[in-house]
């Protein structure tokens, strides 16, 4: 809840740049600490799951979500043409380096709500679903506040359709790349899965409160919906050990 009430600030400075006590520079540089503080339960939670080897495998999906930004800023397929701003960090082919760390916590918290799942085809289904949806919460907000620009502004909250088509595609594939890697060891480590999925929760609580300041009230809606569902799934659900 605090995390979420404290979307305030960002919202409002980057609304009233002229009210900022400091350089934007530095604005930028509490953004990326930001991005990367979120991110660091992941890692905890992960090692505890799986040791280095998951660790390892984690490292595998950021890398896979930065070629596929950079296959879509080059072409402009996927996800529709669009452009990343300045805010978010230092760009590699477009792309700044946070991606990977910023994606990471929607994808843990869906693997989390989906781990469970003995069938790998449902875990691929369900998992897709669950992320397609933390971005429901996440680009009408992040696209109005100047995170990234598309080139057709338009579609659900000026996020084009298009979008979304791309992170069902996308998403499927980080979690039929997730199927096709070794497992270090069951899923049936309960605090590490929890503490896996609190940078989800943390990431959708900011990004839920930035829609509430926009009034956007659909993506708030979603975010609180997927808060509520992630948590009894995530927190109260147990957990198996995963099969095929």
């Amino acid at each position: 809840l605090a995390f979420g009430l404290s979307s305030f600030f960002p919202w409002y400075f980057l609304e009233n740049l002229e009210a900022l006590p400091f350089s934007f520079n530095i604005f930028i540089f509490i953004s990326q600490v930001m991005i990367v503080g979120i991110s660091l339960p992941l890692w905890w939670g992960g090692y505890q799951l799986g040791g280095y080897i998951m660790l390892f495998q984690l490292a595998i999906l950021g890398i896979y979500s930065i070629i596929m930004e950079i296959f879509a800023i080059q072409t402009g397929w996927v996800y529709s043409a669009f452009e990343y701003g300045d805010i978010i960090g230092t760009t590699i082919a477009g792309v700044p380096w946070t991606v990977a760390l910023s994606w990471l916590p929607f994808f843990t918290f869906s693997l989390g709500m989906v781990m469970y799942i003995k069938r790998w085809q449902y875990r691929i289904l369900w998992g897709t679903i669950f992320l397609v949806w933390c971005d429901v919460v996440l680009d009408p907000a992040a696209t109005e506040m100047g995170f990234w620009s598309w080139e057709i502004s338009e579609g659900f909250y000026n996020v084009p359709w298009h979008n979304f088509l791309g992170w069902i595609f996308s998403s499927a594939g980080a979690f039929a790349l997730w199927e096709l890697l070794p497992i270090s060891m069951p899923y049936s480590q309960y605090t590490g899965r929890n503490i896996c999925m609190f940078s989800g929760l943390l990431s959708l609580a900011f990004w839920t409160g930035m829609n509430i300041w926009l009034g956007f009230w659909i993506p708030v809606l979603a975010g609180l919906i997927l808060i509520i569902v992630g948590y009894t799934i995530g927190y109260t659900s147990s957990v198996g050990v995963r099969t095929s």
